[in-house]
This record gives structure tokens, sequence and C-alpha cells, in this order.
């Protein structure tokens, strides 16, 4: 339970980071997990794919943000 809580605090932490991609973490995550589905990914596999999917831009965290 805290590690899943860990991922969704960075998670979080990259929305508040840019404002601009607000919620784009969740949206991939939920996108992920119904084309693991209707790809036949095992059920016992969801949860990583839901882990990584939430974290597929954490090294964003590492870097500034640049402006255009």
């Amino acid at each position: 339970m805290a590690y899943d809580l860990t991922l969704r605090g960075w998670s979080r932490a990259l929305d508040m980071r840019d404002k601009e991609t607000e919620g784009h973490s969740e949206r991939v995550t939920e996108m992920t997990l119904q084309l693991a589905h209707a790809l036949g990914i095992r059920d016992e596999d969801m949860e990583h794919m839901r882990r990584g999917a939430l974290l597929h831009d954490i090294v964003k965290l590492a870097y500034p943000i640049r402006s255009c």
C-alpha cells in the first residue's frame, strides 16, 4: 500500500510541475489498462501494467521545465 501511495505521489508531483499536462499520467494509465485488457493481458499482470504506465514520465522530475 505504501508503494502505491508513493507512486501516486510522484504522479501528482509531475502534475504540479507542469499544469499543461495535468492528469496526463492518469489518462495514459487508464488507456494502457484498457488496451492491456483488450489484448488479453492476464489479470495478475495488470497491476504491473498500471504501475509502469503511471510512472512512464517519472524522469521529468529530474529535469527543469523549459518554456518555449
